[in-house]
């Protein structure tokens, strides 16, 4: 449990950009400094990072919510959640900067983050494309209905 939770720093340490809106004068992230990259999307609003010398870890993206594709409640939030995280993948896929900034953990013991792609927050980017509502925590949507 020790080595996890030292995992477990190493990888905010690593991947967790400061504080400041500009980007570094080499044209690359913090986040993609580091040598950390994406490298997965598990769905519309969570990804797997890879970093150097740490644990793959889940991040939770924060400041929307997609709709489920693990044990969606009808077909439709299925459907939909599918489509969120094609446009996320696709979103990523097409970036030439990455930048990540993570701040703390949930329940699941994901990491917390909010994600930029070309200088752009992806949480609006779903949201405008009608894929994703805002979300803070607490009930989530019902897309169901």
């Amino acid at each position: 449990m020790r080595l996890f939770a030292a995992l477990a720093t190493s990888v905010v340490v690593a991947c967790t950009a400061p504080e400041t809106p500009s980007a570094p004068a080499t044209g690359r992230s913090t986040f993609e400094q580091s040598g950390c990259r994406i490298s997965r999307v598990v769905d519309g609003d969570t990804i797997t990072i890879t970093c150097p010398d740490t644990a793959r870890r889940n991040v939770r993206l924060t400041g929307f919510d997609t709709p489920e594709t693990y044990k969606p409640q009808c077909a439709g939030e299925e459907r939909l959640g599918q489509a969120a995280t094609l446009h996320l993948r696709r979103l990523i896929a097409q970036a030439s900067m990455v930048d990540l900034r993570t701040s703390g953990t949930d329940r699941y013991g994901r990491l917390l983050g909010r994600l930029a792609l070309d200088g752009v927050d992806v949480a609006r980017a779903m949201i405008a494309e009608g894929l994703a509502v805002p979300y803070s925590g607490g009930k989530r949507r019902n897309w169901c209905v």
